[in-house]
């Protein structure tokens, strides 16, 4: 069931849904959310390949005919699809989206009502992980969408990202 209360500012994530390892997670995940914190996703699991995200719709995830946006529903898949890529790895992670496609076959959802994203990998090889997501409106399936991420070892990306920073000195 979905919180009020806010565990990480515009992220609210269940305690209880996270293993040992997924702790040091816990602020990497928020960081790499904070774009999409406003939304106010609630994480309610992340393990084994698996990641679920609900969202309590609130005017701003409404478009012009008062339903929700289908880039609002696109955020929220994506976001989960990441998170099971990103379950899957024993370590302080951080991912980015290579590819994804959607579809999406109703637009009912109004203000006040739940929607929930379901997402699992599918396959992974040693670069890639290729996920698959849902997003449900009680018992209907509203949206599809499959994709492919690419995960990061925090400490080895940010030597990377360092590395770089400073090639043009020598």
């Amino acid at each position: 069931m979905l919180q009020s209360a806010t565990c990480i500012p515009g992220f609210h994530m269940m305690s209880e849904t996270f293993s040992a390892f997924l702790e040091p997670q816990r602020k990497v995940i928020a960081e790499a959310l904070r774009n999409n914190m406003h939304l106010g996703m609630q994480l309610l699991s992340m393990k084994d390949g698996t990641a679920e995200i609900g969202l309590l719709l609130k005017p701003e995830h409404l478009n012009e005919l008062q339903v929700v946006d289908s880039g609002v529903m696109m955020i929220v898949l994506d976001s989960c699809m990441g998170l099971a890529a990103r379950s899957m790895v024993d370590a302080v992670t951080s991912g980015a989206t290579v590819e994804m496609k959607t579809s999406v076959f109703q637009h009912v959802c109004r203000e006040g009502q739940i929607l929930t994203a379901k997402a699992r990998v599918i396959y992974r090889d040693e670069m890639l992980y290729y996920c698959e997501a849902e997003m449900w409106h009680g018992e209907n399936i509203i949206a599809k969408t499959i994709g492919t991420f690419k995960v990061f070892l925090r400490e080895e990306l940010l030597n990377r990202l360092k590395a770089k920073e400073y090639a043009y000195l020598k």
